[in-house]
């Protein structure tokens, strides 16, 4: 939040966060325009087979929800390559 030097905090700008023990957790989410798709929770470590893994189950049903299935390009680091 910014402020102006000596001028107080507005409460209506400031909302509580909850701080947890220090776990994460990490997920696969796919997002565009058109929506966003599931959150993929990962197990584990990940590694490419596990990443490849994901991407073949979840990226097509993804693209059918939003309603693009064969009308996309799917990009990692700037890189278009097939997948699945």
């Amino acid at each position: 939040m910014w402020r102006k030097l000596n001028k107080a905090v507005k409460k209506q700008c400031v909302l509580p966060t909850v701080k947890h023990g220090g776990n994460s957790i990490m997920v696969w989410g796919s997002f565009l325009w058109h929506g966003v798709g599931k959150l993929i929770p990962i197990e584990g470590k990940m590694d490419s087979n596990y990443y490849t893994m994901i991407l073949c189950e979840n990226l097509e049903p993804a693209s059918v929800q939003m309603g693009i299935e064969d009308n996309y390009i799917f990009q990692q680091d700037n890189e278009n390559k097939e997948i699945c």
